[in-house]
């Protein structure tokens, strides 16, 4: 990912070199010892880690040297003579891993200590032929691709037992982004190529820029390889302590606070940020004054704010030999999430939540896991209860329909009444009711044991379009749909209960129903 830096300076060195120069004239630059693959790794004396890249890229290679791949050799702790395990030192070298090649090379072909740490061309591989004839036809590109089964790539080092990122991530929201990712307007978020782009602004030329397979949200829209001013080359900081409030300038709610108010024919929106910052957030009944933001929003209490219960990183070791078996590095991104039969944290499974894995809440926070299972179980029971004095889908079809218990449904049953009140909860226009407010908090604010709140359907055979089925002349009704952003209640348990108790107040007076 070499960058538009990358492009200009081929094409200005091509400009002023001899076309036929070759290689071994270039002053500063040695001949490699790997010569299968023409690996350059480093020129001069290896302890100085000049990159034979550096010659030119210096931006990059001033950027690199803050990473942790510089220090990658150093990190093996290996003494002068000492056994290496292959299986350690491809990934602490210029090796085949993270470029291309599938066979060995590099330091796994020729033990030279000019090929030790991860340099430039471990991700992007030889840089034989552009040093011969720099220009940007033969730069050498990395790719940013991320799998399990990937041969080039970030996972091909960061995988296993031992960092065990890619498997990780493969199970998570943002190795499956759906059908969001070919939507414009939408794929900034859901779409790695474009949220490089608009979320982080960042141009550089990579193999897969100009395909159009789908990106997901790969290590690399996160993570600068070329180094960044933040932990763990992250491209937007995470620790915000010393701010009054952290600011959607955080890594996280680059995409995690898009919208949160009304109006909207869309509902919330990846409103997370918003609601754990209570910025910009739900619908505001008259006179409602809004708790202090809760402690997982605050900076003073929690610096680092969505990393420290959603990146939590354990090891679990043989009971027998205090050997390690696996450790977890934090990247399905789940707070309390279900362990599989090994331990494992596995996002994609069904669990109760007495089965749930809380060893997240108790870092520097709760004082036991147990006691935070508790928490969390009382803060869905609270909401659940409001949310039921607002709607109950009775049959379990999704639509809010008269005969539902609840607040909403008498609302709607004044529709069925005097079909013109359908206004009252038909987001597609610009003005907001109150029941419209009221039902975009209850959204806010559901729990995965009120599904149906996250889509519901409202007027089925009153208003809106007729698309299940064209013939019958029925109209299908108004969806309002939402993302879910409550976190069960956790991201800010205070705020949502009495926004929610606000709401159901204002819902009763301003339409006079029975509580």
């Amino acid at each position: 990912m070499a960058a538009a830096l990358a492009v200009s300076l081929g094409a200005a060195i091509a400009g002023c070199v001899d076309k036929d120069a070759v290689f071994t004239d270039r002053p500063g630059l040695d001949q490699p010892t790997e010569t299968t693959n023409n690996f350059l790794g480093y020129i001069g004396n290896a302890a100085e880690k000049q990159t034979s890249c550096a010659n030119c890229h210096a931006t990059f290679q001033a950027g690199w040297a803050t990473t942790g791949h510089y220090e990658a050799w150093e990190d093996l702790g290996l003494e002068p003579g000492a056994q290496q395990d292959p299986e350690c030192v491809g990934c602490h070298s210029v090796s085949e891993l993270g470029n291309p090649l599938t066979e060995a090379a590099g330091y796994n072909l020729v033990a030279d200590v000019r090929y030790t740490d991860v340099q430039c061309e471990s991700c992007h591989g030889s840089g034989w032929d552009h040093v011969n004839n720099p220009n940007a036809a033969n730069a050498p590109l990395c790719s940013i691709a991320a799998a399990t089964d990937a041969t080039t790539g970030c996972g091909e080092c960061h995988s296993g037992a031992h960092q065990p990122f890619v498997e990780q991530w493969s199970l998570s929201a943002h190795a499956n982004v759906g059908r969001a990712s070919g939507r414009d307007g939408c794929n900034e978020c859901h779409e790695g190529r474009k949220a490089l782009e608009r979320k982080f602004y960042d141009t550089s030329n990579y193999v897969e820029k100009g395909g159009t397979e789908v990106q997901p949200i790969v290590c690399a829209v996160c993570h600068d390889p070329h180094g960044s001013d933040f932990d763990a080359n992250l491209r937007a900081p995470v620790d915000v302590a010393g701010d009054e409030l952290p600011s959607t300038d955080h890594l996280c709610f680059r995409c995690h606070s898009r919208r949160g108010t009304p109006p909207s024919d869309h509902g919330s929106h990846a409103a997370q940020g918003l609601l754990v910052l209570q910025e910009d957030i739900g619908w505001i009944p008259a006179g409602f004054d809004a708790p202090d933001v809760g402690s997982h929003g605050n900076p003073a209490v929690n610096p680092t704010v969505c990393v420290k219960c959603h990146v939590v990183m354990y090891e679990i070791t043989d009971a027998a030999t205090g050997d390690r078996e696996f450790r977890s590095v934090g990247h399905t991104f789940s707070a309390v999430v279900c362990l599989d039969a090994e331990g494992k944290p596995d996002p994609t499974l069904d669990c109760d939540d007495d089965e749930r894995d809380y060893r997240s809440c108790t870092q520097g926070c709760h004082p036991s896991e147990a006691g935070a299972a508790d928490l969390y179980k009382f803060l869905q029971t609270e909401i659940n209860r409001r949310l039921d004095q607002l709607w109950v889908d009775s049959d379990g079809d999704g639509v809010v329909d008269p005969d539902d218990e609840g607040l909403i449904p008498q609302v709607v049953q004044r529709a069925f009444l005097n079909p013109a009140d359908t206004l009252d909860l038909d987001p597609r226009d610009n003005l907001v009711t109150v029941a419209e407010g009221v039902f975009w908090n209850a959204q806010l604010a559901h729990t995965d044991g009120r599904p149906y709140f996250a889509g519901a359907i409202f007027y089925e055979g009153l208003a809106g379009p007729d698309e299940s089925d064209p013939e019958d002349g029925i109209p299908d009704g108004i969806e309002w749909d939402s993302h879910k952003a409550s976190g069960n209640g956790v991201h800010n348990p205070d705020f949502l209960t009495e926004l929610l108790d606000a709401s159901i107040d204002a819902l009763i007076e301003f339409y006079e129903l029975a509580p």
